[in-house]
């Protein structure tokens, strides 16, 4: 867990140093690029906890569990989305 928190900090430390030596670039101070910066980085993760399952959509294929999809009454991407969810 602690690695995660050091792995996304290290970007935003080293943007701050820049903005450190510059205050600020056009209209952009430290402040602007921070909610920004978790912005992304929330889009980002709830991208990758929730589309997870479509990383995997060549091994659903492959091993033929794709087909267990077909024969539910949902749509296939509303159950692909939720076969895999990650916290």
């Amino acid at each position: 867990m602690m690695i995660r928190f050091v792995y996304t900090l290290i970007p935003f430390v080293g943007i701050s140093v820049l903005f450190k030596r510059f205050n600020s670039i056009d209209n952009w101070n430290i402040y602007h690029l921070g909610v920004l910066y978790g912005i992304v980085g929330l889009a980002y993760n709830s991208s990758r906890m929730i589309g997870r399952a479509f990383d995997n959509f060549q091994k659903l294929i492959l091993t033929g569990d794709l087909d267990v999809f077909y024969i539910r009454p949902h749509s296939i991407i509303l159950q692909i989305f939720g076969s895999q969810f990650y916290l």
